[in-house]
């Protein structure tokens, strides 16, 4: 018989016996077939897939220890083992000019594939479950069955299906020698050996025809596209058996790839992109200049561009220039009980970075939408179960600008929820100012009346910069009076307000237009630059003598109350607007001297995207859980003065002072970073070494 012959007659044959039928000799002179391939397979009524929906759930280990159970779990492989005959088949006939010696190697797997199924059927009806007892799917059907080339079958039958078997088979048999099955077991060992064979051919042929220039890992992935929704993961089964996958040929740098890999089965992912430099990008197209990213400020973003991936779901994808370790991966995927995917991709270099239009996502979620975010999204809209986000460019605009809050201020302080007893008196809520002039008067009017300097803030600002203090007693530096100059010649204005000593910086964070809103607690350095965060219980993020002040029982009297109604308001304001969220509003605690009262400071930004606050408040939900401890950013500048010559050696001495490992999570990864590191410490020995050494000031 020729192969073609048997091909035919394994997908048309509509018994079982048939299907199982294998001739002593086989020859492949005439390989072309005539058979118009059918849309499913034919088979017999009980074990048709062409309506076949798998409902069944899979059998628990406590309904394994029946009979029945434990042929039902076999009935699922079965199913799966007959699948892989069919398809087989079906390659057979698909690839008619493939290699002989391939198309010989797809028989030979057919031969024993054939044998586990009658294994498989033999055992089940001994444990008194019939083939076609429990309802079937045709996952594997859908998945393969447009498959174009050969390296398709390969990459999907082989190296996917095949592959995750030697989890299955291994974790199943062992539950069977412990339900003292010794039967079943002997059977799923049989299968196990045979698979590392399957997977062994597979992995050759694949080694033969990939693209030499990339990993094993890369053209694996970049196959497996073409077998949508197949994915890496339906590579990995319960357990992960390294040692079989070495032997059959997979690379160490493949089973570090795909055992930290992790993507959303039943749906598609979504994609992160960290372009946090958003602000810049909107101040030079505002000067009709063409962006380009300063080296300072890629070198800051590679460091942190992993850092959405703390926010989005398991097996979500992010992309960033560089993956991080696996050490790293695995370490943060502990403490979060989940991990994305990490997509290497140069927004700068596409033709080193994956084609993104040949990839399959459910949604963008930039850092926040810029007109280069709107270019990555229309490179992933070719799917119909794209979700596309066209924000409204004009409010976009709006609240991007610093100089909006002062009108913000305005209106909130005319809605019905306004309650002015936490927040500054009006004639301190700042004013846009569009002339030097202008600017002088106002600063001379702050100092004579509430004896206060000011600050003047860009239209645009980036990670606490585009501002500058004005003592006005002190008259101005010639470089401080250049800046201004140059940002009222640039934009037309400034936002100046008074300036205040901070007690407490605040944001309140959501991420859609009706999720709940989170309340943070930042520290600063001297200068007003983000440090970090406190996490843990609310009323420890405030010092002792404060909290008895911000907590009242009397909810007119309560800050966080207060924060929430406003910040509410401002929802609506925003929502009115088209923006649904992300969005972070940063708000700031002070001490009027006067009276010696603490006050907020009625808005002091809006941010139209993604913040960091954002990422630390799902750290205080997910990882902190009620623990008290700080979320810490360090520059490179800083490590180095205090005598630390790279990130990786200020790590291990953040190590070697941690008595418990799990009292410390970095948020990037320690090893890549170049110019500044973020990390979570619950550790009171190591807070109390920074507090010392470092000088920093952790309530």
């Amino acid at each position: 018989m020729e192969f073609r012959e048997l091909a035919e007659h394994l997908l048309m044959a509509n018994t079982l016996e048939q299907k199982l039928k294998m001739p002593e000799i086989l020859t492949d002179h005439n390989p072309n077939s005539q058979l118009v391939i059918p849309e499913f397979p034919e088979r017999p009524d009980n074990l048709s897939i062409r309506h076949a929906k798998q409902k069944k759930d899979f059998p628990s280990l406590t309904q394994m220890k029946s009979d029945s159970g434990r042929g039902q779990v076999l009935h699922f492989f079965a199913n799966h083992e007959l699948l892989a005959i069919e398809l087989m088949a079906l390659a057979l006939l698909k690839f008619p000019n493939a290699d002989k010696k391939f198309r010989r190697s797809i028989v030979a797997t057919i031969g024993e594939e054939q044998e586990h199924l009658r294994l498989y059927q033999q055992r089940m009806e001994e444990l008194g479950v019939g083939f076609g007892d429990v309802p079937i799917s045709r996952y594997f059907w859908d998945c393969l069955s447009h498959m174009s080339q050969p390296i398709d079958y390969v990459v999907g039958m082989s190296m996917t299906f095949e592959q995750a078997n030697l989890d299955f088979s291994l974790h199943y048999r062992n539950l069977m020698i412990q339900l003292g099955d010794e039967i079943t077991a002997a059977i799923l060992q049989r299968v196990y050996e045979e698979e590392i064979g399957h997977l062994k051919s597979g992995v050759s042929w694949f080694e033969s025809w990939r693209d030499p220039n990339l990993s094993q890992w890369q053209s694996y992935t970049g196959a497996l596209v073409r077998s949508y929704p197949l994915s890496a993961v339906r590579a990995k089964g319960i357990g992960f058996d390294r040692k079989g996958r070495k032997q059959a040929g997979l690379e160490d740098d493949f089973l570090e790839q795909l055992g930290l890999f992790a993507a959303p089965k039943g749906r598609d992912p979504l994609l992160y992109w960290y372009n946090a430099d958003a602000e810049l990008e909107l101040e030079q197209l505002h000067k009709n200049h063409p962006y380009h990213q300063h080296p300072g400020v890629k070198l800051l973003m590679s460091d942190f561009e992993t850092l959405p991936g703390i926010v989005a779901n398991h097996g979500d994808v992010v992309l960033c220039r560089r993956k991080p370790s696996h050490s790293f991966i695995r370490k943060l995927t502990k403490q979060l009980g989940r991990s994305p995917y990490y997509l290497e991709w140069d927004e700068s270099n596409q033709k080193k970075s994956p084609d993104l239009k040949s990839k399959i996502f459910r949604g963008l979620h930039p850092w926040a939408w810029t007109p280069s975010a709107m270019l990555l999204q229309n490179q992933l809209d070719h799917h119909p179960r794209f979700s596309r986000i066209d924000p409204p460019k004009e409010a976009l605009n709006k609240w991007f600008r610093k100089t909006s809050v002062v009108d913000l201020r305005r209106e909130l302080r005319k809605t019905e929820t306004f309650d002015h007893n936490w927040f500054s008196p009006e004639e301190l809520d700042g004013r846009i100012v569009s002339t030097w002039e202008d600017l002088h008067a106002y600063a001379e009017t702050i100092r004579t009346q509430f004896g206060l300097p000011i600050v003047a803030k860009s239209m645009f600002g980036f990670s606490g910069s585009g501002m500058s203090r004005i003592y006005l007693e002190k008259g101005f530096p010639r470089q401080q009076e250049g800046w201004i100059k140059n940002q009222l010649k640039s934009h037309g204005m400034l936002l100046v307000e008074p300036y205040f000593h901070r007690e407490y910086d605040l944001s309140v964070v959501w991420q859609t237009a009706d999720s709940r809103l989170g309340l943070n607690v930042f520290l600063t350095d001297k200068n007003g630059q983000f440090r970090g965060m406190k996490l843990g219980p609310l009323a420890e993020k405030f010092h002792r003598d404060d909290r008895r002040t911000f907590l009242s029982q009397e909810e007119s009297s309560n800050l966080p109350t207060a924060l929430t109604d406003l910040s509410n308001s401002v929802r609506q304001i925003l929502l009115k607007d088209g923006l649904s969220g992300p969005i972070g509003l940063d708000y700031f605690v002070y001490r009027w001297p006067y009276d010696n009262k603490l006050y907020v400071r009625l808005v002091g930004e809006v941010n139209a995207r993604m913040t960091m606050g954002h990422i630390g408040h799902k750290l205080d939900i997910d990882v902190a859980r009620g623990r008290t401890g700080y979320w810490l950013f360090f520059g490179i500048r800083e490590v180095q003065k205090h005598g630390f010559l790279s990130m990786g050696a200020f790590r291990s001495k953040l190590l070697s002072i941690t008595r418990n490992s799990e009292d410390i999570v970095f948020t990037n990864d320690p090893d890549q970073a170049k110019g500044a590191l973020s990390v979570l410490i619950f550790s009171s020995e190591l807070i109390s070494w920074l507090r010392k050494n470092f000088k920093l000031e952790l309530q």
